[in-house]
């Protein structure tokens, strides 16, 4: 009786220890998926802003748009780190 009683928890304390760590191990999954998918959506949006770009520079030849260009990417800069520092916490 004594032994069933002590096989009986010593199970039960493995079941909890191995489901807390199959559960923190599928959150850390879970947020590192969360993380790649969130700089994947930022390369895709990058990448479509710079076509767009591009595309403009050939419409029209001023030198006045080359300003506003710089200040458009340092906004974007910016979003990205806040972005980032948010999906860290």
């Amino acid at each position: 009786m004594v032994v069933m009683m002590a096989t009986t928890t010593t199970m039960i304390t493995t079941t909890t220890t191995t489901t807390m760590i199959t559960t923190t191990m599928m959150m850390m999954i879970i947020r590192m998926i969360i993380i790649i998918m969130m700089m994947m959506m930022m390369m895709m949006m990058m990448m479509k802003k710079k076509k767009d770009d591009d595309n403009d520079d050939d419409d029209d030849d001023d030198d006045d748009n080359d300003d506003n260009d710089d200040a458009e990417e340092d906004d974007e800069n910016n979003v990205m780190i806040m972005v980032l520092a948010h999906s860290d916490n």
